[in-house]
């Protein structure tokens, strides 16, 4: 089973949304929460399959320990943002 961590945000006046620090680009969003991290894994297999129609090599998944130095990711869990897990089982395919 391959898991990324994503960040779950909602500011005032926006859909709730989820971003993925290793996947530039990927995120998806809702007008709920479980609506957000329900799309959550589709917006995983969806990024990593276009990555490999472009023969792109997959990102490792940092750690929560990693990621936490990274700026954009401060950034946000100072503003109260929350880390996630997103799994999905379906990617071992994608992966290898």
């Amino acid at each position: 089973m391959i898991r990324y961590l994503g960040i779950l945000e909602k500011d005032p006046g926006s859909l709730w949304g989820i971003w993925f620090p290793d996947l530039p680009g990927c995120g998806t969003a809702g007008e709920t929460a479980d609506i957000a991290l329900d799309r959550a894994p589709e917006a995983l297999r969806l990024w990593i399959e276009d990555a490999r129609a472009d023969n792109e090599t997959l990102p490792l998944s940092r750690s929560i320990e990693d990621l936490r130095s990274d700026t954009d990711v401060q950034k946000a869990l100072s503003s109260g943002h929350a880390v996630i897990v997103v799994q999905v089982p379906e990617l071992e395919r994608l992966a290898g």
